[in-house]
């Protein structure tokens, strides 16, 4: 849905319920990674090394406290006659994609209970806006200001429901 704030994930559809378990959402990021690292990775900057990279790319996702990637990918760096493999990475990223997917969930399976909820998570360690859009559509905006991006002391989430 396109909206005042950006395009925001819209939790609802023809009155049903469609807000993904928190795996699914794992699964996409992962599979992004997979289909999009090799292309987005500008290994061409480094013009005194010779890089190699295997075309096949593993990678997996999981949302808790932070965001964790392990992510399989072949590279071989040769300088000067000294080669270098790399295989395996591990990023962990100060985002709880977990505890914002725990709110959403809380609020779309019961929107009777969203003020409250909204009311209950702001009072911690995150700040929740509640917005009224065309057709009795609600845009939350999610501020958790214990995850970190960007050097920011907050990371926005939005979605939108019925």
């Amino acid at each position: 849905m396109t909206t005042f704030y950006s395009n925001v994930g819209y939790a609802y559809h023809n009155g049903k319920e469609e807000f993904p378990e928190v795996q699914i959402l794992e699964e996409e990021l992962s599979k992004y990674i997979r289909d999009n690292l090799k292309q987005r990775c500008n290994l061409r900057v480094f013009k005194d090394l010779e890089i190699n990279t295997e075309n096949r790319i593993g990678a997996s996702a999981s949302f808790h406290d932070k965001v964790i990637l392990d992510v399989i990918w072949s590279i071989t760096v040769t300088k000067d006659n000294t080669t270098f493999e790399y295989t395996n990475y591990k990023v962990s990223l100060p985002v709880r994609m977990g505890k914002i997917w725990e709110v959403m969930n809380d609020i779309v399976k019961n929107p009777e209970k969203a003020e409250l909820v909204t009311n209950l998570k702001s009072q911690k360690d995150m700040t929740i806006n509640r917005y009224y859009h065309e057709n009795q559509q609600s845009i939350y905006i999610i501020r958790d200001h214990k995850s970190e991006i960007k050097d920011k002391d907050y990371y926005i989430f939005a979605f939108a429901t019925k």
